[in-house]
């Protein structure tokens, strides 16, 4: 009800997914959204490095809702950046990569690559 309501206000409908969270839970509700944050990390201090299964998550994520947005947050660097992109993300949050660079502007754009 809550997410139809939302839905008829306009407003769009985001799912965040920690890392022990399984892909195949989320399928009741992929219809129903507009957007999954996966979480490449648990919550907490910025620095982690990204959990094993995350690239998988994403192709699954990707397989099953074609139409979602998928972002990924979490260990985010250049090369774990490319392999999210090759595995369906639309959006990469990354904080810690970026902020401990030497140049911030190179750090971005290594993301963007």
């Amino acid at each position: 009800l809550f997410i139809t309501k939302c839905h008829t206000a306009g407003i769009e409908i985001g799912l965040a997914v920690s890392p022990g969270v399984m892909w195949e839970s989320l399928l009741p509700w992929l219809s129903k959204v507009d957007m999954v944050q996966v979480l490449a990390v648990a919550p907490g201090p910025s620095g982690q490095e990204m959990a094993p299964d995350t690239y998988e998550k994403i192709r699954r994520i990707r397989g099953a809702c074609p139409s979602c947005i998928i972002e990924v947050d979490g260990g985010m660097n250049p090369e774990t950046a490319r392999l999210a992109r090759e595995a369906g993300v639309n959006l990469i949050a990354s904080g810690a990569y970026i902020f401990s660079s030497p140049d911030i502007g190179d750090a971005i754009g290594g993301l963007l690559k």
